[in-house]
């Protein structure tokens, strides 16, 4: 596989990114550096609205929220419903961080939205982008859960979780704690609210993955946001 060269490589979906291709050993350039008529490069711009961005790349990297740049690409990634554990600044809707802040007595209570949420992982979303870099394929891929959430379920979840914790922090377990806490799976029946994911499942099949199965789930993706506050 080429080298990869990362624009906004200091956004946080960069460095995040950066340190994904680290783990699957793929070789980065040096944005800054790199010559724009090195062809051998995959070229990708992480674009969160603000910063510098070259005048064609390979794969650009978006929140639904934020409009593209003028920039010629072969591939844009379109992201809905992001949440990166440490906080997602503008890479993702703001309803997790504004209940943590609850919890932690530096906001009131939270409104509840009138859609539902199609909460995606940022592992989930950088283990679906590592496939795609040798070859990305052309035109617009939508990338979201495929199961929406409720607000009020989001909340209870993570009232659950956030209790259990300081639960066991404080030593005052009980059984009612240890008791398992059954997750509501309602279906969301209307689903025109989500994005179209099949042109995203295809280009990964065509890929030689399995295509789009995010495997995070929510709780354990909650966990690792509660675990990200309270290490801060």
């Amino acid at each position: 596989m080429p080298a990869v060269r990362i624009h906004g490589h200091d956004s946080l979906l960069g460095r995040a990114l950066a340190e994904r291709l680290e783990r699957a050993d793929i070789e980065q350039s040096d944005a800054l550096t790199a010559s724009s008529d090195d062809i051998a490069d995959t070229t990708i711009v992480c674009w969160d609205g603000a910063g510098a961005f070259p005048e064609s790349c390979d794969l650009l990297i978006r929140p639904a929220s934020v409009e593209s740049p003028p920039c010629t690409t072969t591939c844009e990634f379109v992201l809905h419903d992001l949440y990166i554990p440490g906080g997602s600044g503008p890479w993702g809707p703001q309803e997790i961080e504004v209940a943590l802040n609850r919890h932690q007595g530096m906001g009131s209570g939270d409104s509840l939205e009138e859609h539902p949420r199609w909460w995606l992982h940022v592992r989930d979303l950088l283990d679906a982008v590592v496939p795609l870099l040798s070859k990305p394929p052309i035109g617009v891929l939508h990338a979201s859960g495929r199961r929406g959430w409720p607000h009020d379920v989001l909340l209870s979840e993570l009232d659950m979780l956030w209790s259990r914790l300081h639960a066991v922090r404080g030593g005052s377990l009980s059984a009612a704690d240890l008791a398992p806490a059954e997750t509501r799976l309602e279906t969301v029946a209307d689903r025109t609210s989500r994005p179209d994911l099949a042109p995203l499942h295809s280009a990964l099949q065509q890929a030689g993955a399995v295509g789009w199965h995010p495997v995070v789930p929510l709780r354990v993706g909650l966990m690792e946001c509660i675990a990200a506050r309270l290490d801060k």
